[in-house]
């Protein structure tokens, strides 16, 4: 399970270790609730990545089979209580 990590992953060699860790240590299931999209962060250790993509391109054995959206989506009128993250949920392919 990855809670509010990626996006906190400024550098990029951070960003993949961390990745390569977190398939490596799953055994059927991947939760991640992060941002998937590029965008300007607010602030030096915010970074916004497309991680579906880092996924798709590093751990062809991890299938996407939920995207649960926020119920409180990004608002930029009500930072403190919304959130631009998403859950996703990863299943590992059958070998």
């Amino acid at each position: 399970m990855s809670l509010d990590v990626i996006y906190h992953l400024v550098e990029d060699t951070a960003y993949d270790a961390y990745m390569n860790c977190l398939v490596a240590a799953a055994e059927k299931y991947i939760c991640i609730y992060s941002s998937n999209i590029v965008k300007l962060a607010p602030a030096d250790h915010v970074r916004h990545r497309v991680f579906t993509e880092w996924i798709a391109a590093n751990a062809p054995t991890w299938k996407l089979i939920k995207k649960v959206n926020n119920p409180f989506p990004e608002d930029s009128g009500n930072p403190d209580h919304t959130s631009w993250a998403d859950f996703y949920f990863y299943e590992r392919l059958q070998s």
